[in-house]
């Protein structure tokens, strides 16, 4: 049986599937025996793959968080647990699978909400002063994502019939905390929500973005200067 879906399909279905990497772990066995794992994803949910070893280790080169690999294999099982054992598994051709369609599962006015929120807190984390922008005291022990949590518990409270539940109070907290994706770029906790997932990706984008016009602009003010 093949379905085009691994969290759906039964133990022994086959796979073959355009999926999104959102974890590469290498990781040493006994014996000094290494190998790598995968946790891929689709709109409906993530699996982890069962470890790569030897020279299947090669098929992970180059592939990242954040990649979109062509996968293909059979759902299998260790010790309880649904894994994906791989046949084979290549990055994916760019385009193949735009990361809309991988996240179609996600809640969209909570993104949105995220969108409008993460970096909220940056309003108190600078001030404007003689015509440069400024950290604060609050942005330097705190960080503009702390503030922008506070930010939010503070807006909140102001009015007695909050428009969150409890749930979604913490579910837009965890859009701000996370929203760096990495804990060494800044963020208390990494995205665990395909909501978190989806904002991280898309904020990371729009600062590469930013990044790339900056440079060509520099560029171009470099090379009329030497005109």
């Amino acid at each position: 049986m093949q379905v085009s879906d691994p969290i759906l399909g039964p133990i022994g279905s086959r796979v073959e599937a355009l999926m999104l990497v959102h974890q590469v772990e290498r990781r040493a066995w006994g014996e000094g025996r290494e190998g790598t794992i995968l946790v891929l994803g689709t709109h409906a949910g993530r699996i982890g793959t069962a470890p790569l070893w030897g020279e299947r280790q090669a098929w992970a080169a180059g592939i990242v968080r954040g990649t979109i690999v062509s996968a293909s294999g059979r759902i299998g099982a260790f010790r309880g647990v649904r894994q994906l054992e791989l046949a084979a598994l290549r990055i994916a051709p760019p385009g193949a699978a735009p990361l809309r369609a991988l996240a179609s599962g996600a809640d969209r006015e909570l993104v949105l909400a995220g969108a409008m929120l993460h970096d909220v807190g940056k309003l108190e984390a600078y001030a404007w002063r003689g015509g440069i922008f400024e950290l604060t005291e609050a942005g330097a022990l705190l960080g503009h994502v702390a503030l922008g949590m506070l930010m939010l518990d503070r807006r909140l409270a102001r009015d007695s019939a909050t428009p969150c539940s409890g749930r979604e109070v913490v579910l837009l907290q965890h859009l701000i905390a996370s929203h760096h994706g990495m804990l060494e770029h800044g963020a208390p906790v990494r995205p665990m929500t395909l909501e978190a997932e989806v904002l991280h990706y898309a904020d990371d984008a729009s600062a590469k973005t930013s990044s790339m016009e900056d440079t060509d602009g520099e560029q171009e003010k470099n090379c009329g200067a030497k005109v």
